[in-house]
């Protein structure tokens, strides 16, 4: 039987004191979601139908935003999106029943996955895997289920040789 102090916990009744049991955690989605939630426009601030063209104040400065809607309307075109970057987004699958990636976002050629919630990396290969044009994956910080036991694996790091996953992807998939 492990001791606490074996694990690196503490004793305190104290420790943790910040977090709050009662606060309802953020639901995990989808990447198709994420995507979807933070480039679309119906997520957006200007969409309300409010001017783009806003004013704020900085460190006792008067800004004017400008020009920011032509900017927002090219973030929406999700079909068009080459760069993503979700990056802490609560993501746990690839794709739902009703969203699928090469639908919505498929001309994707540099991904960014850190920091979300996946149980293991076949989620990261099955999103991989219906990006044709994928040419960069970053996936750093991510906590995985090891297949035997409940023990979890920190991801900090990941060197991956993307051609040649991405190949055995389409060949498991029957593309050639």
């Amino acid at each position: 039987m492990r001791l606490i102090s074996d694990l690196g916990l503490s004793s305190s009744k104290t420790a943790a004191s910040f977090i709050r049991p009662s606060r309802v955690s953020d639901p995990s989605q989808s990447f198709v979601e994420a995507v979807h939630q933070k480039y679309s426009t119906e997520h957006l601030p200007s969409s309300s139908g409010a001017s783009d063209d806003t004013i704020h104040v900085i460190s006792g400065k008067v800004v004017e935003e400008v020009g920011f809607d032509k900017i927002r309307h090219q973030l929406a075109q999700l079909q068009d999106l080459k760069i993503v970057i979700v990056d802490g987004a609560r993501i746990n699958e690839a794709e739902t029943k009703k969203f699928k990636i090469r639908d919505v976002c498929p001309k994707i050629v540099e991904i960014d996955l850190s920091r979300n919630l996946f149980e293991s990396f076949q989620d990261v290969v099955d999103i991989c895997g219906e990006l044709d044009g994928l040419r960069s994956l970053r996936v750093k910080y991510v906590l995985l289920q090891k297949r035997q036991g409940a023990a979890v694996t920190d991801l900090s790091k990941v060197e991956i040789d993307l051609p040649k996953l991405l190949s055995k992807i389409r060949l498991k998939h029957g593309e050639s």
